[in-house]
């Protein structure tokens, strides 16, 4: 796409230029994208708005902490864009609900459409935004209180820590183990092509693809994965109050076999 494409489209029914952040999804090859600055001028050139929706959204820079790079709010908004849309979820960690930001004028004629109404959330999704946005105050307390955060962007020792933790709780019933290097995916709904190094728990002692069938029939499903007919879980979404479901999961499917 090249800014004459959006020229070239410009007409008298023309109201707003949208660009939307491949947040979901990738695009490879020979490709090329029209940035947000030269959007924004040229809708301000036509006098029509200009709006990007980022999807999932993100407060911090990741590529500071060495992940994959994604576009902060704050760049969208220091590009001159007129209205910016993205996740209260997702990236940002808080509750689940779509988040408008912008120009005071046009944030001021969205609250008094009707539709609003129809759209708007209630009080307790906006109590927990609240408390979101103000962990983002200061950036070390985000990353360590925010579950979102701290997960994609702890250093990998920690998930160490953990996998070591449930070989040992898994080798005092009897079920033999082995703690192996993984890539954790951060999610198609935010960031579809990016990894982060993790650590796994393979169980070697069991057929793998019994234990996975197993144990998506619990009324507590633990869903890992089988990979040459070893069933292992990923510890990188594992948290401490959780060993007891597993090890509980694996005393039954050991009564049944």
């Amino acid at each position: 796409t090249h800014l004459a494409d959006y020229q070239k489209a410009i007409n008298e029914n023309t109201s707003m230029l949208l660009k939307v952040h491949t947040s979901n999804y990738h695009i490879s090859g020979f490709t090329k994208s029209v940035s947000n600055k030269e959007i924004a001028e040229l809708a301000k050139e036509h006098r029509i708005i200009s709006m990007e929706d980022l999807g999932s959204g993100v407060l911090i820079d990741f590529s500071k902490y060495g992940q994959k790079k994604e576009p902060t709010i704050f760049e969208s908004l220091s590009s001159g864009i007129d209205l910016i849309t993205f996740s209260g979820d997702k990236l940002l960690g808080g509750p689940q609900c779509g988040v408008i930001i912008g120009k005071k004028e046009l944030i001021s004629k969205l609250k008094k459409n009707q539709f609003l109404r129809a759209f708007r959330v209630c009080k307790m999704t906006i109590s927990a935004l609240e408390f979101t946005f103000k962990q983002y105050v200061d950036e070390k307390v985000a990353i360590e209180k925010n579950p979102t955060l701290n997960r994609i962007l702890e250093p990998i020792s920690e998930v160490f820590k953990r996998a070591e933790v449930l070989k040992n709780l898994l080798k005092d019933i009897e079920i033999d183990s082995e703690i192996i290097e993984t890539k954790a995916i951060i999610g198609g709904g935010s960031m579809p092509d990016a990894t982060i190094n993790s650590y796994g728990v393979a169980i070697t002692s069991l057929d793998g693809k019994q234990v996975e069938t197993a144990f998506l029939k619990e009324d507590t499903p633990i869903v890992g994965r089988v990979q040459n007919n070893q069933f292992f879980i990923d510890l990188k979404t594992i948290h401490s109050d959780e060993y007891s479901i597993i090890i509980k999961n694996f005393k039954k499917f050991l009564e049944r076999v």
